[in-house]
């Protein structure tokens, strides 16, 4: 907050966000790391698929803290409305007017190749009280058709894809994190050196997390809109709860 206020552009808005995950993100960041702290954390998670009420009130602080961006003009809400992720915020972010940005890690090369001339640094969320938060997508899910009759080189093929070496390869080229635990290694692309310090940390949630079953990326994205239309945050819980109920 105090670094928006000291650096806020002439508009007053310095936080450039898109109308897919930014908003979303930053609502995950500033809730989930007790949860994902837990040693219980894989059963706390899968429960809350029979408490919808409790996954809201769970989000309800963060969805206040996106309010609270809003109402200080921090961020535009009618802006986040129509821009489009890895486009519209891109060109914003590198026009050099606007000192932070929300987006994924993966658009680091389109930044660096975007404005070659221009110094950056990617850093998980501060949307924690006592430090940042890194939101992360490593939960793509393999599946193998038990019914194939190809099922044996199918695991054969899973079993490849699921291999340190190729996995830290993956994410080389997609500009991000390997889930692999115990994984010391450094990605190649500098900018990242504040996101790999948080990871190690252990200061990580998962954006997309397949435990939850309930649709919460719709769920986020529509109670953020909500928000950026100039919701209350009473009003953007209720779209959260209808959204996750499939109301």
């Amino acid at each position: 907050m105090a670094a928006c206020e000291t650096l806020g552009c002439a508009e007053g808005r310095p936080i450039v966000c898109n109308n897919s995950a930014s908003l979303r993100s930053l609502v995950l960041a500033a809730t989930l790391l007790p949860v994902y702290q837990r040693p219980d954390a894989a059963d706390v998670i899968r429960a809350y698929n029979d408490d919808v009420p409790g996954l809201c009130a769970l989000f309800r602080p963060g969805l206040a803290r996106v309010r609270e961006l809003l109402d200080r003009g921090y961020v535009d809400g009618a802006e986040v409305l129509v821009t489009e992720q890895t486009a519209d915020d891109l060109e914003l972010f590198c026009s050099g007017e606007r000192p932070f940005m929300a987006a994924a890690s993966w658009m680091s090369p389109r930044a660096s190749g975007d404005a070659p001339e221009m110094t950056f640094t990617i850093v998980a969320h501060p949307m924690a009280d006592d430090g940042p938060v890194l939101v992360t997508d490593v939960n793509n899910c393999i599946a193998v058709n038990a019914a194939s009759e190809y099922t044996s080189d199918a695991l054969s093929f899973m079993e490849h894809l699921c291999n340190p070496d190729v996995v830290w390869d993956f994410c080389e080229t997609q500009t991000s994190f390997s889930p692999i635990e115990g994984e010391t290694r450094t990605l190649a692309d500098e900018t990242l050196a504040p996101c790999m310090e948080t990871l190690a940390a252990g200061r990580v949630v998962i954006a997309s997390d397949y435990r939850l079953t309930v649709p919460v990326d719709t769920a986020l994205r529509k109670a953020c809109a909500s928000l950026c239309s100039g919701a209350t945050v009473n009003e953007a819980e209720a779209v959260l709860q209808a959204t996750l109920e499939g109301r």
